[in-house]
C-alpha cells in the first residue's frame, strides 16, 4: 500500500502461494481477488481498514500493527523475487537494535540486537547483488566478519536502512572500505547513515574522519537527517551545515511538514545538488523564504 522498496513479506507470501500451485499478482489498489496487504507508515491505516471491510484481506506491516508476524513456515522462505522482477536479493542478516530512539519502531516490533541468518541465505545464485535491510548492522559483535565476508565474495550491497556512525572503528571502516557498496537504485557507490540529532555531533565527525581516514570519498557517504522532531530548525540547518562541510551529502527526512522544513528539504534532496553548490542561507535568501529563525552560521 506504500513505500518505495519491493516488500519482503509480500514476496515471501508470493513463494508460498505459488508453492500451493497458484499464481501471484503485485497490485497497488486491491480488488475482489486480493488476499494480502502491507502497510509500512500508520497514516494509511484508515484506507487499509476501509480496503479491508470491503474485500477482506489479511493486512500486516508497522504502519497496521507491531504483533502480526509471518509465520515461522513463510518467515523462513526465499522470497518470490519474480513478483517485482528485481535483479537483486535482499534480506535481514539481523534484527532488532541496541538503540532506543524514540521516533523508531524497530524496538517494540523487533527487540534487540541479534542475528537471524546468515549471507548464504540471503544470495541468489542468479545475481551478485545484495540489498541488506538490517537496522544497525554495525552493532553486531561480528560485524568485521561479516563486512569480510561480503567484500571477500565480490558482492555489491546497499545498506539501504543505514549504518551507525557512532559505532564506527578504524577496523570497521577498513573493512567498509573493501565492500563494493552500492546506492539503492544500485548506479553508484553509496554508504547510508543517519544524523538525527546534534547531541551526536562530536560522534558524527570522528566517525566520518575515521571514514575518510580509511580512503573512503566523501562523495560516497550520505547521512539521513531527522528533521521536525525534538529539533529546533536552526538546529536542524546546522546538521546539514556540519555534513555539508565534509562534503557529505545530507538528506532530509521530515517528521512534520512545515514550509521551512519543505524548504530544506528541497535544498538539501535536490537531484542538481543543491546543497553542494550553496549553504542554504544563501539559498534561502536566493528563494526569498522568509526563515527568520535560521541561523547565520559563516
Amino acid at each position: 500500500m506504500d513505500g518505495t522498496l519491493p516488500n519482503l513479506a509480500l514476496m515471501k507470501l508470493a513463494a508460498f502461494e505459488r508453492e500451493r500451485g497458484n499464481v501471484p499478482v503485485l497490485q497497488r489498489v486491491p480488488d475482489e481477488m486480493t488476499r494480502y496487504a502491507s502497510v509500512i507508515f500508520t497514516k494509511n491505516r484508515s484506507r487499509v481498514e476501509f480496503w479491508q471491510r470491503t474485500y477482506g484481506f489479511q493486512a500486516g506491516g508497522s504502519g497496521w500493527d507491531l504483533t502480526t508476524n509471518l509465520p515461522d513456515e513463510i518467515e523462513q522462505m526465499r522470497p518470490d523475487y519474480a513478483l517485482y522482477g528485481v535483479d537483486y536479493a535482499m534480506g535481514y542478516l539481523s534484527r532488532g537494535c541496541i538503540r532506543n530512539c524514540s521516533f523508531c519502531l524497530v524496538p517494540k516490533k523487533e527487540g534487540y540486537l541479534r542475528q537471524v541468518a546468515s549471507i548464504d541465505d540471503l544470495v541468489r545464485p542468479d545475481c551478485e547483488k545484495l540489498m541488506l535491510l538490517d537496522n544497525n548492522l554495525t552493532a553486531l559483535p561480528n560485524a568485521i566478519d561479516v563486512l569480510g565476508e561480503l567484500a571477500d565474495r565480490k558482492l555489491k550491497v546497499c545498506f539501504t536502512q543505514g549504518l551507525d556512525i557512532r559505532l564506527i572503528t578504524p577496523g570497521i571502516a577498513q573493512a567498509l572500505a573493501k565492500v563494493a557498496y552500492r546506492s539503492t537504485n544500485w548506479t553508484r557507490k553509496q554508504l547510508y547513515f543517519a544524523f538525527d540529532d546534534i547531541k551526536s555531533e562530536k560522534a558524527v565527525r570522528r566517525g566520518i574522519g575515521i571514514l575518510l581516514g580509511a580512503g573512503i570519498d566523501p562523495d560516497t557517504l550520505a547521512f539521513y537527517v531527522l528533521v521536525g522532531f525534538d529539533s529546533t530548525f536552526a538546529e536542524d540547518v546546522e546538521r546539514c551545515e556540519i555534513l555539508r562541510s565534509y562534503g557529505v551529502r545530507p538528506y532530509v527526512m521530515r517528521y512534520r511538514k512545515t514550509p521551512k522544513l519543505n524548504a530544506l528539504a528541497r535544498w538539501a534532496n535536490a537531484a542538481e545538488g543543491m546543497w553542494r553548490k550553496m549553504p542554504f542561507e544563501k539559498y534561502s535568501r536566493k528563494k526569498r523564504l522568509k526563515l527568520t529563525d535560521c541561523p547565520r552560521l559563516f
